[in-house]
């Protein structure tokens, strides 16, 4: 999910891969015109004649155009159904790598709750190549919906060479989650296999997942206590970590000292940044899941209270609200 240090990230980016040629060929893509919506030729147009006019340029000869239309038919959401078909095409046979991964990105935005999308998806995962972290990632989107076709799937792409398809895999299997005990124990078996893997990022998403399957390990802890705190991750991710802590409650109180620098800090702006006001409610948010989690540990947390009153000058409504409310569960 592409994401830059203190919360600069592109609105709706926690449903982007950060993948290089993906975000290579959507570049080229905008700065060509591709993006635009003369160049796609839905310019003025609404509702099902705007999806046909993306629909015919999705099955169009120009690779950029193809992306893009997927990526636009995507934010139409369920709007755009009647592209399904075309979408579900294109993932299984675009020549293209990059329109493979956009198809299967719009798709679950627009039908998520259909048996044949998760069945197309959850096939896709067993190909090479970053079609198999979009694969997951639509996947996780989904949730659980996804669990008896995508569980067995995801597990078996745990191998992945590339981190970044790991973490996908990670992530997806976290959110969507395991109701049969004897399949969710060997799960969470193959997740602690890989809980010191290489790359931060997966460790990060394992910890994430773990304790999404109800597990406390203190190493699980200590990694998104970690997480929580570092001010050069992204900042969804500090969020995720914020939240999965507070789910632990006076368990994870080792992470304490953490969760109080995330209230405490403060959004940098970067010039030239783009988005820059979704960057900074995107960080406040942060910062709120921060304040919830040392909430949800009560008098454990007694030692952030007054890190939590210097975050209460200044804050907005909604950051001072919850700060007020941590305080009030800490104190009493």
């Amino acid at each position: 999910m592409p994401a830059a240090t203190n919360g600069a990230v592109c609105p709706g980016a926690r449903t982007l891969l950060s993948y290089r040629s993906v975000r290579a060929t959507r570049r080229r893509s905008r700065r060509s015109g591709g993006d635009g919506r003369g160049k796609l030729g839905d310019e003025g147009l609404e509702g099902e004649e705007r999806v046909q006019k993306l629909i015919k340029r999705l099955n169009g000869r120009s690779r950029l155009l193809r992306a893009a239309a997927a990526g636009k038919l995507g934010r139409l959401g369920p709007e755009a159904s009647s592209a399904v078909p075309h979408l579900v095409a294109h993932v299984k046979g675009d020549p293209d790598e990059a329109v493979q991964c956009a198809a299967a990105e719009a798709l679950c935005h627009i039908d998520s709750g259909s048996k044949s999308v998760v069945s197309v998806l959850s096939a896709a995962l067993r190909k090479d190549g970053e079609l198999r972290g979009s694969a997951a990632f639509a996947l996780a989107e989904i949730g659980p919906p996804a669990e008896k076709k995508a569980i067995s799937p995801l597990v078996n792409a745990l191998d992945a060479k590339d981190p970044r398809v790991r973490r996908q895999v990670v992530r997806a299997i976290g959110r969507i989650g395991v109701t049969k005990e004897k399949v969710k124990a060997k799960v969470i078996e193959r997740l602690r296999a890989i809980a010191d893997d290489d790359d931060r990022s997966v460790r990060v998403a394992v910890a994430l997942a773990l304790v999404q399957f109800g597990v406390t390990d203190d190493s699980a802890i200590e990694v998104l206590a970690k997480t929580v705190a570092r001010t050069g991750t992204a900042v969804p991710t500090r969020q995720e970590a914020a939240e999965a802590l507070g789910s632990l409650g006076r368990v994870a109180s080792a992470a304490v000292p953490q969760l109080a620098v995330a209230v405490e800090d403060t959004f940098e702006v970067t010039p030239g940044l783009p988005y820059e006001a979704e960057a900074k409610l995107q960080h406040r948010d942060m910062r709120i899941a921060a304040a919830n989690a040392l909430g949800a540990m009560g008098a454990a947390a007694s030692e952030a209270a007054s890190g939590l009153k210097r975050a209460r000058s200044g804050a907005d409504p909604d950051l001072g609200t919850a700060i007020d409310d941590a305080l009030s569960k800490i104190e009493g």
